[in-house]
C-alpha cells in the first residue's frame, strides 16, 4: 500500500490467467502491472488489503483480457485480417513511393530542371481555344451591354452571329 513495495524479485510463475491453453498470465505479471500501479494500490490506502488487491486484480484482468482479444481479432475475423494487410502494405507502398519517387525528385534539382526544359516543346501546349476581347462601358443600361456583346460576337465570328443567339 505504499510506493516503496517492490514486487518479488524470484518472479513466481503461478498461472492467474490462461487463454487459449497456451497464452498463460502469471502472479509476476501480475505484480509487475501491481508496481506500475502506484497511484491505484495508494487510492486504497485505509481500505483492507484484500479489497484493494480485488479491485487491482480486477483492473488488470480486464486489461490483460483485452489485450489479448485484441490479439486475436485477426484470427477471428478474416475480414479484419484483410483490412489490416491491405492496409500495411497501402503505408509500405507509401513509404517506397515516398523514398523512390518522391524524396528524390525533391532533392534532384538539377534533374528537375533538364526534365523541365527538354520538355519545353509544343508537346504540353493546346492549341488556341478562345478569343478573348474585353470591354469596359460607363453605363448600367443592360440594353447597351447586350449591343456591345452582339456587334463583338458579330466581329469575332463573321456574321455567326444570328446562329448562336
Amino acid at each position: 500500500m505504499t510506493f516503496k513495495w517492490k514486487a518479488d524479485p524470484a518472479k513466481p510463475q503461478d498461472v492467474l490467467l490462461r487463454y487459449n491453453d497456451n497464452t498463460t498470465f502469471t502472479l509476476a505479471d501480475f505484480e509487475e502491472y501491481c508496481v506500475k500501479a502506484g497511484r491505484d494500490r495508494m487510492r486504497g490506502a485505509g481500505m483492507p488489503m484484500q479489497e484493494t488487491i480485488q479491485r487491482l486484480f480486477k483492473n488488470w484482468s480486464d486489461e490483460v483480457a483485452m489485450q489479448f482479444e485484441e490479439s486475436q481479432l485477426d484470427k477471428k475475423y478474416p475480414d479484419f485480417h484483410s483490412l489490416m494487410r491491405e492496409y500495411e502494405e497501402g503505408i509500405l507502398l507509401f513509404e517506397a513511393l515516398k523514398l523512390n519517387v518522391w524524396d528524390k525528385a525533391n532533392n534532384d534539382s538539377i534533374g528537375l530542371e533538364q526534365y523541365y526544359k527538354t520538355n519545353l516543346s509544343q508537346k504540353y501546349k493546346w492549341d488556341e481555344r478562345a478569343r478573348v476581347s474585353l470591354y469596359t462601358l460607363k453605363t448600367d443600361d443592360p440594353k447597351t451591354g447586350e449591343k456591345v456583346r452582339l456587334l463583338a460576337f458579330q466581329k469575332a465570328c463573321g456574321g455567326c452571329a444570328e446562329k448562336n443567339q
